[in-house]
């Protein structure tokens, strides 16, 4: 359903202080009263319309550009000459045309910002993150999936690393110089995904850089091998989940490493790692007791190992080990005998597991993919007792307008001010003016 919908929406959302709303609402109200003629309506050129939200809107905390395939420097920048000191979140994910240019006015400008979503950016480069590094020192996720351009050299800056190999002509000095070969510690969460130039070295920076990183995502990064997984076991004191999915040229060596370094890690994820066996699973039982979430779908693992983490991962809480075709009943059987906490399971295309193992499974209210067994076997939405939650009305509004093009903003951000339930949350709906194609989910 949200795929969906983004398919109809673009969506720029922006949330205020509601402290502030009647204030906000008082002058919102007087312009779009005295904007009467159609050449003082504020319909905003292309590149004026992100502008005209930042001027108006002092107190947002939150946008989501997501999609905005066209969106380039010229549309972006505009909206950030000013401070936005509020600003926490920024999503630009896919917006594949802007460059370095936007990041470096983006971080001047929103010098607080604690979520940065760069996923798809295609366009940067390795000089953004020496801009990040230096200006946003309160960032604590910062997503880099599929930028493509960035390299060891761009991961080292971010990290407050200066290796000898650093082309130190291609970095303009845009930094400040006390922030200089420090760490990040603020960083919580990187996301490298799918950034194929990456080699282990930018492990290396990333371990001695980012002490109080508590999560990473490094799927599909064939590049990465056992001795980046070594690098990341010294960080034993802040490290709890890490992503491995489809990085071909991970082992079980790498696995080894991670156990003996002391790693509390609680998710894991190496799916599709064909190099990861029944060995693997060995040292994660040895050395990785607390995961409360593996993933090893599609690994070479049989009964043998899964056995194994049944006899140590008690507190494991979810299980994905589809199309591990030579996991049986036996193996089954163990986790649930020995893994009081487990609620998920994916067993896709393992064919060797029985119906009294899945009936045992459902009885223990472990959830199990409805596309896996027969309906007769599986209880029903109510039964699982399944809860969506919903966000309370009284925190957000939406302008469900497909076509906004005749849409004044002014009078929208009224009727948001003067909404008798004091929003929070504004969200203005896909519009032309950033000349936007209809768009599909993309993760």
């Amino acid at each position: 359903m949200v795929n969906f919908i983004h398919t109809f929406y673009q969506i720029l959302s922006i949330q205020k202080d509601p402290s502030n709303t009647s204030k906000s609402t008082s002058k919102t109200t007087s312009k779009s009263r005295n904007h009467k003629r159609k050449e003082e309506d504020p319909i905003l050129r292309e590149e004026g319309q992100l502008k005209e939200v930042t001027l108006n809107m002092t107190n947002l905390d939150s946008i989501v550009l997501s999609g905005c395939f066209n969106l380039n420097d010229d549309k972006l920048i505009p909206a950030f000459e000013s401070q936005l000191p509020s600003l926490l979140q920024l999503d630009l994910s896919m917006t594949k045309k802007i460059t370095d240019h936007s990041i470096l006015k983006i971080c001047k400008s929103a010098i607080n910002l604690e979520v940065l979503d760069l996923g798809g950016c295609a366009s940067i480069t390795n000089k953004s993150l020496e801009v990040i590094h230096s200006h946003l020192l309160s960032l604590k996720h910062l997503n880099l999936r599929s930028c493509r351009n960035i390299t060891d050299s761009g991961i080292a800056k971010l990290c407050g690393q200066l290796p000898s190999c650093l082309d130190m002509d291609a970095y303009p000095s845009q930094r400040n110089p006390s922030n200089q070969d420090r760490g990040y510690p603020s960083l919580k969460f990187l996301g490298l995904q799918d950034c194929q130039k990456l080699t282990d070295d930018a492990l290396k920076f990333v371990s001695l850089g980012l002490t109080q990183l508590h999560s990473i995502n490094l799927s599909f990064c064939s590049s990465f091998t056992e001795f980046g997984l070594k690098h990341l076991s010294s960080m034993a004191a802040s490290l709890k989940e890490v992503n491995l999915r489809s990085c071909d040229n991970v082992s079980d060596t790498g696995l080894k490493y991670l156990s003996e370094g002391g790693v509390a890690l609680h998710v894991l994820d190496v799916s599709f790692c064909d190099k990861i066996t029944d060995q693997g699973l060995e040292y994660i039982s040895q050395g990785l007791p607390q995961i409360q979430s593996l993933s090893i779908n599609s690994c070479s693992i049989s009964d043998i190992g899964i056995i194994r983490i049944a006899q140590t991962l008690t507190e494991l809480k979810t299980l994905n080990i589809g199309q591990c075709s030579r996991v049986t009943d036996k193996g089954l059987n163990a986790i649930i005998n020995n893994c009081p906490h487990l609620s998920s399971l994916d067993m896709y295309g393992c064919p060797s597991i029985s119906t009294p193992v899945v009936q045992r499974l459902i009885s223990r209210s472990v959830t199990l993919s409805r596309e896996l067994w027969p309906n007769n076997l599986l209880p029903t939405d109510d039964q699982q007792q399944t809860v969506f939650q919903e966000t309370s009305t009284s925190q957000s509004f939406t302008c469900s307008a497909v076509n906004s093009n005749t849409n004044n903003l002014s009078t929208t951000m009224s009727t948001h001010m003067n909404h008798p339930l004091n929003i929070g949350h504004f969200l203005l709906p896909w519009n032309s003016h950033f000349g936007i194609p209809l768009m599909g989910s993309h993760v």
